[in-house]
């Protein structure tokens, strides 16, 4: 039964309205809701009406002194950003103008539904007051009753936040939202729909409340015939079909939820079986009984058959009999062209492609309306060569290499053919016959055996070489490349491609247009020069070839700057706070680069849900009316500079100040029995406060715990601290590590403790190039240890403070941050350590630098080398966890984690006969690794992997990695999801390390190894 429902909820304080809450639900019907909220608007803009005093300013004035500048606005608008916009200032002179300019940047910013500019006579001159009456923005979204699936409702709302709020945008959404929980079966569902509003900023959020209710099943499914023929015969045969689609149709829907997306595959399934039974032009309808009492669904399937033909093939050898059918009715074709001749005529047309020019087709009609084709195929005719002959009836050699599929084949074969001459097409085109033509093609029996020969006859026209290109007026852009062309052979010739004109003007352009300069104009003068005949060319010169000199003219016109920034959307953090995040300024030169440095600045704040920077498509005025007593100033059309200045909006909405995190996996990896520490679970989680002291700060809270390492750290994180144009982070940290293994005994080789704070300065200097510092002071404790760690017993269960000073460069030219397919990451730093006890300095090199290229269409090859070194004289006194480590998913897969060599041997005596030897992984002062390899899509998500890996680690400096090495080669599997890959990965090894030591390994966990 259904019910109505409207609830009102006024929150009053002393002096103003605070909020209003309307929820409405969505059983009422769609005027009388619209008549509620159109109500309701009416009633809470006139609770916001005011009034202002208008006075007089002087007849016919054009130019007045500014003695005072006043803002009114109803909703949150800082007086700092309202001067940037309008370009006022108290103390100097105005004109209507200005005023015009003023208003226009004020209604660009789409914040304001009403701006009204009051004019006040003053002692000194004139007083202006804006007074300034805000849009209802539309701040958020939020679902109640819906626990999955929140993303996909969210893009059926039509409204983005920031936005102006539209009832009826509202309406229609709530109804799309409302159809889709009814397609997925829940035809009860009901949507109430609450709206808080938020008197202070002028906002409203919505609160979507679903109550989806039972999900209705399938418990029947019926097929019946539209007939136009009543004969007995045919309902007999319509019955047996009706029988066959329900057997092969109904029994796996039967039962399962209700869905609209599953009903219409069916729908297109029933066609298909339709079709190859013979049906042609089938229509199929549905009929939908609902039965609210035992939430099932009944479904009645009405298919009205069309024309039947069936067609029968027969002595058909070379094409299938699918591929034929395919051809002549895959594609649903009209009735009559359904005839007997010309499905036979259809026959002689694909085989003819395919070579079988001596193939014959008969056909009849039987008794029961079937065609029948006998097909006679004949012999293909075979083709011996191709031969390409100019209007000088000369032959063109290395004609082959343009058919060599085709003479691979042998046969005639009509597609290959039009392929080779594209390929002919394209060669002649950039081998400098700009004027090139295929005038015919000839088939021709050979005269000495039965095969043919095919003759294409061209006309190759003018010859074209290059002679010079020039840009008029920037000499710095004739040796470019791409203007540049130099022939293998000093002295030669070089054809001029006909494409490097349209390479060379898009190159100009984008050039251009990158410096600031959208309106460039570039256009060739071409001159030809006839070419002298000399002996010694090693091209093919010919008497009508000409050299080609092209001087490109370039017109500049305005450079494009940037104008003014217009914030919209929906964010608490001040003007100013925002305009220091921003790496270009009004009035200076228009740069892609800049606005790409922007962008990413304000991602990594990490307080923005959706970010949006770009250049206001239209500057068009609007017309600006002033409360004056005398005279209204109207505005003229915009000055021809102000097309050359781009505004830019930048649209921000605010993320949730609050959230938190929670994270639960597990790292699966082969079992070795060397080994007693293997897999481990690791649980987390995440605290994050947004913007907490509202300037652009972030507080960061990050636990994690696995049976091997125990993570706290707090970050605080603040931008341009001091006015600097940097990212600054505080950040406090402990942490615990049981690390590594010691080889046949359960208990680790040692437990590390590593606890500190660090100031953290970073930088987009520029795109894609980051430098970072680290400075602070962190405590390290070496405990437990037990087998030869190679580590000096001076320094454990000791706490040695140290101070450390970390430069680091990235250069990040990837694509993709997650599924990366081709660019370049490069690595390097370094780090500067000073204990306070042991005095001797030690630094920590790390290089690295990865490649990628695409292969072979989406096939992706990867390399990458890493190099690192410490600086210290002994190394048992650098301590365990600021040694290199190889072995695992991320370096040399094949070993265990961190499990590569060298090994300490010590040996536990429990009597004469029985002397157990223990092995300590005790990592190293020196690392090299390399990896290489080969991702191959496979299906849709899943990759396929082939690797190697190599790797060694060295306690004795550079020395050492002479004839240690170790390799390891094995394949994976890749299933690409929105946050990483899903990874498998078994390596094998080149080498065992030890005796009874397992020939490989494999992991399954989150991410690509590099």
């Amino acid at each position: 039964m259904s019910y109505r429902s409207l609830i009102l909820t006024l929150n009053i304080s002393s002096d103003y309205l605070s909020s209003i809450t309307l929820n409405v639900s969505s059983e009422l019907n769609v005027p009388f809701r619209l008549l509620i909220y159109l109500s309701f608007f009416c009633l809470f803009s006139s609770l916001n009406s005011r009034t202002f005093d208008r006075s007089v300013f002087g007849p016919k004035t054009s130019v007045f002194y500014l003695s005072k500048l006043t803002l009114n606005s109803d909703v949150p608008f800082s007086f700092k950003e309202f001067k940037y916009l309008t370009g006022l200032k108290e103390g100097s002179f105005v004109s209507p103008k200005d005023l015009e300019q003023a208003y226009n940047n004020l209604k660009l910013k789409n914040r304001f539904e009403n701006i009204d500019v009051d004019v006040f006579e003053d002692t000194f001159g004139k007083r202006i007051n804006f007074k300034l009456s805000g849009f209802w923005l539309f701040r958020k979204l939020a679902f109640r009753g819906v626990w999955f699936g929140k993303y996909k409702y969210e893009d059926l709302y039509l409204q983005q936040p920031g936005d102006v709020f539209d009832v009826v945008l509202h309406e229609k959404s709530i109804e799309a939202i409302t159809k889709d929980f009814r397609d997925n079966g829940y035809f009860n569902c009901v949507i109430e729909d609450e709206f808080i509003y938020e008197k202070k900023r002028k906002t409203i959020c919505i609160r979507l409340n679903i109550k989806k209710k039972r999900c209705f099943k399938i418990n029947k499914i019926d097929f019946n015939l539209i007939r136009s023929n009543k004969g007995e015969e045919a309902a007999s045969k319509g019955e047996k079909l009706c029988l066959k689609l329900k057997r092969k149709f109904a029994k796996g829907l039967i039962g399962a939820s209700y869905s609209r997306r599953d009903v219409s595959k069916l729908v297109q399934h029933i066609k298909i079986f339709l079709r190859k039974k013979g049906y042609l032009h089938c229509r199929v309808k549905l009929k939908r009984l609902i039965d609210n009492n035992t939430k099932c669904v009944e479904l009645d399937f009405l298919i009205k058959l069309g024309r039947r033909v069936v067609l029968t093939f027969r002595g058909n050898n070379f094409l299938s009999t699918s591929l034929l059918k395919e051809k002549i009715i895959g594609g649903d074709l009209p009735s009559w062209l359904l005839s007997s001749k010309i499905i036979a005529d259809r026959l002689l047309y694909e085989y003819y492609k395919k070579g079988y020019w001596g193939a014959k087709v008969k056909y009849r009609i039987s008794n029961d309306q079937q065609m029948l084709f006998d097909i006679s195929e004949g012999k293909a005719i075979k083709i011996d060569r191709v031969q390409i002959v100019n209007m000088n009836k000369e032959l063109v050699s290395d004609s082959e290499k343009f058919f060599r599929e085709l003479l691979i084949n042998k046969s005639y074969d009509k597609d290959l053919l039009s392929s080779g001459l594209e390929q002919l097409k394209k060669h002649y085109k950039s081998s400098g016959y700009w004027n090139f033509k295929v005038t015919g093609t000839k088939i021709e029996k050979s005269l000495s055996r039965e095969n043919y020969i095919v003759k294409i006859l061209i006309d190759e026209g003018k010859l074209y070489f290059y002679g010079d290109v020039v840009v008029n007026n920037y000499i710095d852009l004739d040796n470019n490349i791409v203007f540049k062309k130099q022939p293998s052979d000093k002295g030669d010739l070089l054809p001029f491609n006909a494409m490097w004109l349209s390479e060379q003007r898009m190159f100009l352009i984008k050039y251009f247009q990158k410096r600031g300069y959208w309106f460039v104009s570039v256009s060739p003068d071409i001159k030809f020069e006839k070419v002298l005949l000399k002996k010694g060319f090693s091209v093919a010169v010919k008497p009508k070839s000409h050299k080609v000199f092209v001087s490109w003219n370039i017109k500049l016109g305005e450079k494009v700057r940037f104008g003014k920034v217009l914030l919209k959307g929906s964010t608490k953090l001040p003007f100013k706070t925002i305009f220091k995040e921003l790496r270009f300024k009004e009035g200076e030169d228009w740069s892609k680069e800049k606005i790409d440095l922007s962008i990413n600045r304000l991602k990594n704040l990490d307080l923005f849900k959706s970010i949006n920077l770009q250049p206001y498509k239209s500057l068009a005025s609007k017309t600006l009316t002033l409360n004056v007593s005398s005279e209204n100033i109207s505005s003229d059309s915009l000055s021809e500079e102000s097309k050359y200045t781009k505004s830019i909006i930048l649209n921000l909405i605010d993320d949730d100040t609050f959230e938190s995190r929670f994270r639960l996996g597990y790292f699966l990896t082969s079992k070795n029995f060397l080994f007693k520490r293997q897999s481990t679970y690791k649980v987390g989680t995440s605290l994050i406060v947004r913007n907490p002291t509202n300037s652009a700060d972030k507080l960061l809270c990050n636990v994690d715990w696995t049976r091997f390492e125990r993570r706290l750290d707090i970050d605080y994180q603040i931008p341009s601290l001091f006015n600097l144009s940097v990212m600054s982070k505080f950040k406090i940290y402990a942490n615990k590590y049981v690390h590594p293994v010691q080889i046949g005994e359960s208990d680790s080789a040692y437990e590390a403790e590593q606890n500190g704070f660090l100031f953290s300065f970073n930088n987009e200097y520029r795109r894609n190039y980051f430098w970072g510092v680290n400075i602070g002071e962190e405590w390290m404790k070496t405990s437990r240890v037990r087998g030869n760690l190679n580590f000096s017993e001076d320094l454990i269960d000791k706490t040695i403070p140290v101070f450390f000073l970390e430069p680091s460069i990235i250069i990040d030219r990837r694509d993709d941050k997650i599924n990366v397919t081709k660019g370049s990451l490069s690595f390097f730093s370094i780090k500067y350590m000073i204990p306070s006890k042991f005095k001797q300095i030690t630094f920590r090199l790390m290089f690295e630098q990865s490649f990628f290229y695409p292969v072979y269409k989406s096939t992706v090859l990867g390399i990458r080398f890493r190099w690192g070194h410490i600086f210290r004289d002994k190394f048992e006194y650098v301590m365990p966890v600021e040694r290199f480590y190889l072995g695992g998913p991320y370096s040399v897969r094949g070993y265990e984690k961190d499990a590569l060599p060298p090994l300490g041997v010590s040996y536990d005596v429990e009597d004469k006969e029985n002397i157990l030897t223990n092995y300590t992984i005790q990592g190293g002062g020196s690392m090299l690794n390399g990896n290489c390899e080969l991702r191959i899509p496979i299906y849709k998500s899943f990759w396929g992997v082939l690797f190697q890996d190599i790797g060694v680690l060295s306690q004795s400096g550079f020395s050492g990695f002479k004839g240690r090495w170790y390799p390891a080669s094995g394949f994976g599997f890749r299933y690409k999801t929105p946050i990483g890959a899903l990874r498998f990965d078994i390596g094998w090894k080149w080498k065992k390390r030890l005796p009874g030591d397992s020939s490989y390994a494999w992991y399954l966990t989150l991410g690509e190894a590099f």
